[in-house]
């Protein structure tokens, strides 16, 4: 007997469902990423508000401090409960849609993998440039306020 490929042709439906199952887990990866991302920036300007003159090292001592992850209840509580459903329902659906791919051909897998790969990239690299746009502008108002002070 012949041994089958994986996908003889690009039209046929992916019996290994690698593909369908990896483009839900990069989806869930997304939402996770873009969760996380939106949870830093809030930690970083929550630390940063008020009137402390030391806003950068408050900030840094924040995110670097080894007891930091006992607090996600509390940050969790501080993001609107609109936010916290979309996400949550972002999170089914990038599961739900597992079975939605298993039935579409492999051109169109292969399609939503490279589409899902390139938006993973690009939302890690923005999720960087954030943070760090974040945080230079925590040492530019740390800067103005010892400036403040000094006169």
């Amino acid at each position: 007997k012949e041994v089958s490929s994986v996908l003889s042709t690009l039209a046929d439906k992916d019996a290994t469902m690698l593909g369908p199952v990896s483009f839900g887990m990069l989806t869930l990866a997304n939402t996770e990423l873009n969760s996380w991302s939106r949870r830093t920036i809030a930690k970083i300007r929550a630390a940063t508000s008020g009137s402390d003159t030391d806003a950068a090292t408050k900030t840094a001592e924040k995110l670097l401090a080894p007891g930091s992850q006992s607090q996600p209840a509390k940050q969790e509580e501080e993001e609107p409960r609109r936010v916290r459903i979309i996400t949550n329902a972002l999170r089914v659906l990038a599961i739900a849609f597992i079975p939605i791919a298993c039935q579409a051909p492999g051109v169109l897998v292969v399609y939503w993998l490279s589409s899902g790969i390139y938006t993973l990239l690009q939302n890690s690299l923005l999720a960087v440039l954030d943070r760090r746009s974040e945080l230079v502008k925590t040492a530019r108002k740390r800067q103005l306020l010892q400036q403040q002070q000094s006169r």
